[in-house]
């Protein structure tokens, strides 16, 4: 009798520690998640603005951003093309049709990811719930 109740404690145990475990994978997926949604915003921030340059005329001064709250003069020499990093510091110029069809893309990439994690978070719901079950049955 004692060794059966030694062993349910040990299982329980177990299945206390696999539920923290898969609480911390939560908070970790709902902390991606979130970050992703901040990049989907920042992005639909750059197309807007994308469509706000449209309207500026060469010459127009403008206030140039180097971090939060921080800006410098500047210029504008040409509002229809944008200077893109394609990677490994390789700059090309895109049109502003050119530069939001990137963007979208980008933005549809995020999505597709944000789903995914959902559907992880969904599953990590799942799992908690069949161990919290088998948590009650041991402890009746």
């Amino acid at each position: 009798m004692v060794m059966a109740d030694e062993e349910k404690v040990r299982e329980m145990q177990q299945k206390y520690i696999e539920l923290q475990l898969i609480e911390q994978q939560l908070k970790q997926f709902q902390k991606q998640i979130q970050n992703i949604d901040l990049q989907i915003v920042e992005l639909n921030n750059t197309k807007a603005n994308i469509e706000e340059l449209k309207d500026v005329k060469p010459g127009s001064e403008v206030l140039i951003p180097i971090s939060p709250g921080i800006f410098f003069d500047g210029a504008v020499k040409n509002s229809s093309e944008f200077k893109v990093n394609i990677g490994a510091d390789i700059v090309v110029v895109k049109s502003a049709s050119e530069t939001k069809k990137l963007v979208d893309e980008q933005i549809s990439e995020l999505n597709k990811l944000r789903e995914e994690m959902i559907r992880n978070l969904q599953e990590l719901v799942l799992q908690a719930q069949a161990v919290e079950k088998d948590l009650e049955k041991l402890s009746d």
